[in-house]
């Protein structure tokens, strides 16, 4: 009986252990990108900005946006209802099992960019 309890509590915490690793650091051509238009913008968790894209299910976010510098009524008043590109590293966590939220690291409208996390 004691196996299973020790098999049991080894899975726990490597599964805790996945589920709280970092975000990865990675080039900007390692990551995928994905576009749409912006229909909803607004501040969540902790200094989150949280972008949501029309007819598209996936969450977005820039974390700690706020705290970056970014302020969500300008960009509300920049990029809503435009055309966006975003871009965001693959990372795959038990507390996202079918990967439909993304860590953004970098947000493009046409030639501008507003915001990056690449050099």
């Amino acid at each position: 009986m004691k196996p299973i309890f020790y098999s049991l509590g080894i899975v726990l915490l490597v599964l805790f252990a996945v589920a709280l690793r970092p975000v990865p650091r990675v080039a900007a051509e390692e990551c995928p990108t994905t576009s749409g238009i912006v229909i909803d913008i607004y501040e969540g968790g902790t200094h989150d900005v949280n972008l949501m894209l029309k007819d598209n299910d996936e969450w977005f976010y820039i974390n700690r946006g706020t705290e970056l510098g970014l302020n969500v009524e300008a960009l509300r008043t920049e990029i809503l209802g435009h055309e966006v590109e975003l871009t965001y590293p693959k990372h795959w966590t038990p507390l996202d099992p079918f990967d439909k939220t993304h860590h953004l690291t970098k947000v493009r409208t046409g030639d501008r960019v507003v915001f990056s996390k690449f050099n």
